[in-house]
């Protein structure tokens, strides 16, 4: 399974917090990462595409999805973690409480809950079920187009091979892609984060490094 970062927007420039449905269009770089993913995922065997509620991931699909002839199946459990109270900030410590719950998830608190929003127990729980329903549609090869804090978070709690750590050194740019292998039931390993091959972090693992 490919899980892909969306192409950037005018948030991400303005380092803004926006995790609402339906979000903001990709800017015009965005737009050319979206393409750029044709060219890289060139040879790779992709039979079925997913994406979240939000614009900006079926529009980062869109290029490869007319190339290779697929349909786009949305699933709201893939969407972005909700800002709750922080969503639409820019300034530093309001940003930081975003970032610090989302690394207290990730170190084992999941019932810490998101200021005006919900707890770790409520992102893992739709992001697993909607990752059981991709499993179960019986696709060899799954290319899922989501957002960084999810994909970062979901990843660094059920990949067996990454911790905090790792997910707190590694923001996971605009397009970026992570491969992992294997099942709800076995587990997953991750083999790559953007092209680059998984070695262990070094970050303090109390959830203050994670950031975006």
């Amino acid at each position: 399974m490919l899980l892909i970062r969306h192409g950037e927007t005018p948030t991400n420039v303005a380092r803004q917090l926006e995790t609402r449905v339906p979000g903001p269009d990709l800017t015009a770089r965005g737009k050319q990462q979206a393409r750029d993913l044709v060219a890289r995922l060139d040879g790779t065997p992709i039979d079925a595409v997913y994406v979240s509620p939000l614009r900006r991931t079926r529009q980062t699909a869109l290029p490869l999805l007319l190339v290779r002839d697929l349909p786009a199946t949305q699933l709201p459990g893939l969407s972005e973690i909700e800002a709750g109270d922080t969503e639409g900030h820019t300034d530093p410590e309001t940003v930081e409480v975003y970032h610090r719950t989302i690394g207290a998830w990730v170190a084992g608190d999941l019932g810490r809950r998101m200021p005006g929003a919900g707890t770790g127990e409520d992102f893992f729980r739709r992001f697993d079920d909607a990752v059981e329903r991709i499993v179960a549609d019986g696709h060899p090869s799954v290319l899922v187009v989501s957002s960084g804090a999810a994909i970062r978070a979901w990843v660094g709690v059920r990949a067996a091979n990454l911790d905090l750590a790792f997910v707190a050194e590694h923001v996971l740019g605009n397009a970026g892609i992570v491969e992992l292998d294997g099942d709800p039931r076995s587990g997953w390993t991750c083999g790559e984060w953007d092209g680059e091959p998984v070695t262990a972090g070094a970050a303090d693992p109390t959830g203050g490094r994670f950031r975006a």
